[in-house]
């Protein structure tokens, strides 16, 4: 056998192999689609005069949050989901009509969060009752839809830390 024809046998499989490997790396560092793509479905309304402070919100968010990868969220700049089903975060929502009533009060790293057990959470991209918690003590209020078989306490808490850093509290 001639020494080129040697050298084909060798690198061609070599070549294949190394072809593999790197489209295996590809495609497990891109994940699901479904997953990484922007969330479309998301139709929360934010606040008119919030968008510069949820824009310094969002910078903050982790890129990862309960093993879920970030996404965006179409025409919600202030908004930011992770993995599938998503739990999606709204910046600059309206105020919660029973906050002056309301029991259901939880601190999470020094930010004070109304928990929602069993809520509506189709207009935050995630069908069914799910869990809503709302940021109430800062100067712009923010909402979180997690999946109900989530555990919220891991979630919130990243994002508790961002908001105590980046939003002025109300004293509230």
């Amino acid at each position: 056998m001639s020494p080129a024809r040697k050298a084909t046998f060798i690198a061609l499989p070599a070549a294949l192999l190394a072809g593999l490997v790197t489209a295996w790396l590809i495609s497990s560092n891109l994940g699901d689609a479904g997953e990484t793509g922007p969330l479309e479905k998301v139709s929360v309304q934010e606040a008119d005069g919030t968008e510069d402070v949820c824009a310094n919100v969002v910078i903050g968010l982790p890129d990862e949050l309960d093993g879920r990868q970030k996404r965006a969220v179409t025409g919600h700049p202030g908004s930011l989901a992770w993995g599938d089903p998503p739990i999606t975060l709204v910046c600059g929502v309206p105020k919660p009509d029973d906050i002056e009533t309301a029991t259901n009060l939880t601190a999470v790293n020094g930010v004070t969060w109304m928990v929602e057990q069993d809520t509506d959470t189709s207009d935050y991209g995630l069908p069914g009752s799910n869990v809503v918690w709302t940021a109430v003590d800062r100067e712009v209020y923010v909402s979180v839809a997690v999946p109900s078989d989530a555990s919220g306490s891991a979630i919130i808490s990243p994002i508790s830390k961002v908001l105590g850093e980046r939003l002025k509290g109300t004293g509230a």
